[in-house]
């Protein structure tokens, strides 16, 4: 589950990429909450990467 946490957004912006090429223009905007800076042992952020 980390391992696709991790790489689905570069997953996400290659393919919306390409056709950004095709059309010579685009913009890909990623956001976060605070918590998933923060993090902490109930907020779901932390829950969604845990392996249990």
């Amino acid at each position: 589950m980390l391992r696709d946490n991790l790489s689905s957004q570069f997953a996400l912006a290659r393919a919306v990429g390409r056709s950004m090429l095709e059309r010579g223009r685009g913009t890909v905007v990623f956001t976060a909450a605070l918590l998933s800076f923060q993090g902490g042992i109930n907020s779901s952020s932390a829950k969604s990467a845990s392996p249990d």
